[in-house]
């Protein structure tokens, strides 16, 4: 049971307790991704949040406007085809080559860590 504060209430007990906000950030990818190339080098809480931020606001552009063209294309799913070519729409040339590079990486790794599925065979 909880109340419009976010304090959730023990029926059993009656006691309260402050529910944790959750708070999607990027601060501990920002801050490996810096000690892995800079590692004497350290960043404040106020750039960090401006870093969060600015991926916060790129991604949701990159999501909007890769949605945009599957739905202009027809598509019902989202693909990786459309996430890259809106990088191209998105940003300039170099830069998209780029980026399309770590999502080719990124998809690799990640189907690397998907189990395969074992096709079945029915004998008639």
């Amino acid at each position: 049971m909880t109340d419009s504060n976010g304090i959730i209430k023990s029926i059993e007990k009656g006691k309260e307790r402050k529910r944790k906000k959750k708070y999607d950030s990027h601060k501990s990818f920002i801050k490996k991704s810096l000690k892995k190339e800079l590692p004497d080098f350290g960043i404040e809480n106020g750039a960090l949040v401006i870093l969060n931020d600015l991926i916060d606001a790129q991604l949701a552009l990159i999501a909007n406007k890769s949605s945009e063209l599957a739905r202009h294309n027809g598509a019902v799913t989202l693909s990786p085809v459309h996430v890259t070519s809106c990088l191209d729409i998105i940003y300039p040339a170099g830069m998209a080559e780029y980026l399309k590079r770590c999502a080719e990486e990124a998809k690799t790794k990640y189907l690397s860590t998907v189990p395969v599925k074992k096709e079945v065979v029915v004998k008639s």
